[in-house]
């Protein structure tokens, strides 16, 4: 909505302008700055809504990459660079992603991440995340998948369905 708006800054002006009816819309210069920086703080959100939910495949184990992304883009939100309002805004954002961020350390999200044949542990070096946390992780899906997942050690041994 507001992307539209900014495309159509100039006819709405001109419309403000010749209707004295649309005269009380009237937007201010600073006001027009803010929709723009607004576009710019929420570009990143449609991004990852989009790419989430158009997915045909597992999205799980992309969740610390969204995690990342949207961190990564909250806190280029600066006083020094922004309106109050935009950094008010990108503080409260990441206090609540801060709220959620520290469950994408669960063995199901580990776990999930380290199936997905796009991921596996490749995610976690490239953004940095310590080797000893890549081992752990590795040592706990392993140890998860002898537990619960590995088929008996008799390779003629007949498991009835719904058995493991």
């Amino acid at each position: 909505m507001l992307e539209r708006l900014s495309e159509l800054r100039k006819p709405f002006e001109l419309l403000r302008r010749n209707e004295p009816a649309m005269a009380k819309f009237s937007v201010s210069d600073a006001e027009w700055e803010f929709i723009d920086e607004m576009i710019k703080f929420l570009k990143p959100f449609e991004h990852v809504t989009l790419l989430l939910s158009k997915s045909t495949g597992p999205t799980m184990s992309l969740s610390a990459a969204v995690y990342i992304e949207l961190f990564n883009h909250l806190e280029s939100f600066t006083p020094q660079k922004h309106c109050s309002g935009i950094v008010k805004a990108a503080t409260s954002a990441c206090s609540k992603l801060n709220k959620y961020y520290p469950q994408t350390d669960s063995p199901v999200y580990v776990i999930g991440l380290v199936l997905d044949r796009r991921c596996k542990f490749y995610w976690y070096r490239t953004v940095g995340i310590s080797e000893d946390i890549v081992k752990a992780n590795k040592k706990e899906v392993i140890s998860n998948w002898k537990t619960f997942y590995k088929v008996a050690a008799n390779p003629n041994a007949k498991v009835k369905c719904g058995q493991v």
